[in-house]
């Protein structure tokens, strides 16, 4: 089919078929500048099989495994030269996944330590029950599946539920219901709340892997019926948690403990109106963190219930993943901004912490370290999975700057930004962990993201969920 890209123009309403727009960036990238087989498995450009770092593998694989299925849906003849492509590079995921099973801090052995694990299942998952490959490969594909399911719902009850490891077992989750209460921002004088060390993102979408792996694979694998998936427990424990966590505080506003950039940031003290450094900060939202939460959820919904992946489930998890879609939709509404942090607060006024406002303002002797000058449309675009109510806001993110221009900004952009020393950080504000803390220093200027192509792939994943609920793309 004849496709022509025209340059972003946002004063022009142009629409682009999803699948069209997305094979369109798949040929720039991945084909004439050879994403794949550039980054894949290398350490140095955030894309090895250790850490967080197969994530970014992960989103690769189910945006092209997601296009592959929409030319096959429509007899596309150039579906043969990208199933070709794609069974090459799941071969090379299923071997370094392989070759790191066992060793500490892997997708495997430590499934709660980041979101890897979960979309590494969730692609496995997709490629067992969408590619006509041969058997031996729809073995691999089940095998991964099937093993960091097990090593999800394992870790989930021992660590978790039972209570055996560090966490504190089943009041771990009665504590989500109303342990987070955010206070107000610089000089108001209330306390400020902190997270807990527990990285939602990865709850999130581990309890979606789970949801995938239920309708994926042991659907059409001896369970037909969702009430008798064998992890059903563990799926519904963490998908329970998600929930309670965000709807008990009336938005979505519970952060992650994930570091400099993510789980921690310089705010106003109100003892003496002087910068410091928090770590943990709950209230302090990243706005992609929370994004995890509702895709997992909306993945949960699914394996809950088992309704096919490309219609709306009749589910509670469901329900809550669309209140955080409201919730990011009034923000952008009332802001008429795509703001990186929030502060939840019941779309309160506080919605935006804009502390470098009140500093130019005269109003603080603050700078904070993070702001609302700040904004990544990339990062919203994780609601295009709650399907076509969402398209308003899908279409927001894209007329702000373009699929090809949001993808093209930090294609590429592979290395760490000048950093500076912080010092030793209380990181569990009690006193056990300390740690040498360094932040980055251009990130109050660096609008697009700085490491790995974060807004690369979350525009991967937002035009993964625009194709699989039929969502339009705008130019």
């Amino acid at each position: 089919m004849a496709f022509t890209y025209y340059p972003h123009d946002p004063a022009v309403n142009r629409k682009y078929d999803p699948v069209e727009a997305s094979y369109y960036l798949y040929q720039e990238y991945f084909i004439r500048q050879n994403h794949w087989n550039t980054h894949a498995g290398k350490a140095e450009h955030g894309h090895d099989f250790k850490g967080a770092s197969p994530m970014r593998m992960s989103i690769d694989l189910m945006f092209l495994i997601e296009l592959y299925r929409q030319l096959r849906a429509r007899s596309d003849s150039r579906q043969s030269d990208l199933l070709n492509r794609l069974t090459v590079w799941l071969d090379f995921f299923y071997g370094g996944l392989k070759s790191v099973q066992n060793d500490s801090g892997s997708w495997y052995t430590a499934p709660f330590s980041g979101p890897s694990t979960g979309f590494v299942v969730n692609v496995m998952s997709q490629a067992y029950n969408h590619l006509p490959v041969d058997a031996t490969r729809l073995a691999k594909y089940k095998e991964i599946a099937d093993l960091g399911a097990q090593a999800i719902a394992t870790q989930e009850t021992q660590y978790f539920y039972n209570g055996t490891g560090p966490y504190d077992g089943p009041e771990w989750y009665t504590k989500g219901l109303a342990v987070y209460d955010c206070g107000r921002y610089c000089a108001d004088g209330s306390g400020y709340a902190k997270s807990p060390a527990r990285r939602h993102n990865a709850i999130a979408t581990n309890a979606g892997a789970l949801g995938r792996h239920a309708y994926h694979v042991a659907r059409i694998n001896g369970y037909p019926d969702p009430a008798n998936y064998p992890y059903r427990a563990s799926l519904v424990r963490l998908a329970q948690y998600i929930k309670n966590c965000q709807l008990s505080n009336g938005g979505w506003k519970t952060g992650s403990l994930s570091g400099a950039d993510e789980g921690s940031y310089w705010r106003c003290s109100t003892a003496n109106n002087q910068q410091e450094f928090v770590i943990g900060a709950t209230c302090l939202a990243p706005v992609h963190y929370n994004m995890y939460d509702i895709i997992g959820l909306e993945w949960a919904g699914h394996g809950t219930t088992y309704t096919p992946q490309y219609q709306r489930p009749s589910s509670i998890f469901v329900d809550a993943a669309e209140l955080g879609g409201n919730f990011y939709a009034t923000l952008v509404q009332r802001t008429n901004k795509f703001p990186v942090y929030t502060d939840g607060n019941n779309y309160g006024t506080h919605n935006i912490v804009d502390v470098n406002a009140l500093y130019r303002a005269g109003q603080s002797d603050c700078w904070d370290f993070h702001t609302s000058d700040t904004e990544v449309p990339s990062w919203y675009l994780g609601v295009a999975f709650l399907g076509k109510n969402y398209q308003g806001l899908v279409d927001q993110c894209f007329k702000r700057e373009g699929f090809m221009e949001m993808a093209a900004h930090d294609h590429g952009a592979f290395d760490d930004p000048a950093t500076v020393y912080v010092g030793k950080i209380d990181f569990r504000g009690d006193g056990t962990i300390l740690k040498d803390w360094y932040v980055h220093s251009n990130r109050q200027t660096a609008k697009w993201g700085y490491q790995n192509e974060p807004c690369f792939h979350r525009v991967l994943l937002g035009l993964t969920g625009c194709m699989e609920k039929g969502l339009t793309i705008y130019g």
